[in-house]
């Protein structure tokens, strides 16, 4: 199979390194017998997970089966190893690769223990919420649409092509290229066009413009908040609701109900079902006897993860786990790694339904630009900040210059 290479690195786009960089995954690329699809950038200060845009945008091409492989000039632009394992759990989830100096990493390869601790809970992380809210592969009897890229149809390629356009900030003519590279059917034998990509999106304009999101990856829902149920959880279930009950009654804003959550049998299946129940928002809170009904340490701080992002509280025999409270320092990077895999699954499941576009990065680059102009900077220095920082320019060249910052001051 052909590797369809997406490109990923930080910093700007225009600078020495950055060439080299291009360089480098092109004769990769010649010698492997692939393609680059697409180069994704994030600024130098992006340096949260949640914040880089571009990386989100490069696991989304996997994700959608858009490429195959996640070429990256040196693990330092993905930061620590936590951040490292997660972004390889993801891409090996979908059955991809990812190339690092040049070299594919074995998903099976050997890594200091402490690491192999964060890449199983990792894998785990992204297993657990993979198979509670996998993407929309397959049509079934609802009339929602299926996740950008699975179909190949005009409404599901306007859909990719006015993400490709207003997420990515690709061109006419880059959304073409990506979707002949990708495969796509077009009604011309030689393929779509930057014409053809146009009219495509001018035909489905007024249905695109109500899937554009403004953000990714924000909780519409507090499951405290918005939860009907207390829920039990284990073999021991039913005969945890009378403890439950009492502790519900405790709570400033108890839940209406408490219930045994039924059991399959099979941890697996039944953490899926509690997984989504926190997503709907059914569940508030689940109520355990002990942690170790909810599986070992990888397993648990996996789900914790996930149900502290919506809101909700686990409960060990009377007693909420605080998300903050006081642990070893092993333990609390395995903690933190899970909280950081549920904010970024909930961002990647924003991008396989929508087109994200987020209108504040040019409200950031004028008030960057100004409060510098105010310390002395010049236009030339203001405009290799905006590069450094991968802000697009207003005419969507990617290349800040002083001519174009004197343009966005006035």
């Amino acid at each position: 199979m052909k590797r369809r290479i997406v490109t990923y690195s930080s910093g700007s786009a225009t600078s020495a390194s950055a060439h080299q960089e291009t360089e480098r995954a092109e004769a990769w690329t010649a010698q492997n017998e692939g393609q680059v699809l697409l180069a994704r950038r994030d600024g130098e200060s992006a340096n949260t997970l949640s914040a880089r845009h571009g990386l989100h945008q490069a696991l989304f091409c996997l994700r959608a089966n858009l490429a195959n492989v996640l070429w990256l000039p040196g693990w330092e632009v993905l930061g620590d190893v936590a951040t490292q394992e997660l972004v390889c759990a993801h891409v090996w989830a979908v059955g991809g690769e990812i190339v690092v100096h040049g070299q594919v990493v074995d998903s099976f390869g050997v890594v200091p223990e402490a690491q192999q601790v964060l890449r199983d809970l990792a894998r785990t992380s992204v297993r657990l919420l993979t198979t509670a809210a996998p993407r929309r592969e397959v049509p079934d009897e609802s009339t929602q649409d299926l996740d950008i890229g699975e179909w190949d149809n005009d409404w599901d390629r306007a859909r990719l092509a006015h993400k490709l356009r207003m997420d990515f900030g690709l061109t006419f003519a880059e959304t073409a290229h990506v979707l002949n590279a990708a495969n796509y059917s077009a009604h011309s034998q030689r393929g779509h066009s930057g014409a053809s990509v146009q009219a495509l999106l001018a035909t489905h304009h007024e249905a695109l413009h109500v899937l554009t999101r403004a953000s990714a990856g924000i909780p519409s829902h507090s499951a405290a908040l918005e939860g009907v149920a207390l829920v039990t959880f284990g073999q021991s279930a039913a005969a945890q609701l009378p403890a439950a009950t009492r502790y519900n009654a405790t709570l400033s804003r108890p839940f209406p109900h408490v219930l045994a959550l039924p059991q399959w049998g099979e941890l697996d299946r039944d953490l899926r079902v509690l997984v989504l129940g926190f997503i709907a928002p059914v569940f508030g809170a689940v109520y355990v006897s002990d942690e170790s009904v909810l599986g070992g340490l990888l397993t648990r701080e996996a789900l914790y993860g996930h149900i502290w992002r919506y809101g909700g509280s686990v409960v060990v025999a009377g007693d909420p786990v605080d998300p903050d409270a006081p642990i070893a320092a092993s333990h609390r990077v395995v903690r933190e790694l899970a909280r950081s895999s549920a904010r970024l699954f909930a961002i990647l499941r924003a991008h396989d339904a929508d087109t994200i576009v987020d209108e504040g990065p040019i409200k950031v680059a004028t008030t960057m630009a100004r409060s510098k102009r105010v310390l002395g900077w010049s236009y030339d220095e203001i405009a290799d900040l905006l590069n450094r920082e991968c802000f697009i320019s207003r005419r969507g060249t990617g290349a800040w210059h002083s001519a174009s910052v004197r343009e966005l001051l006035r």
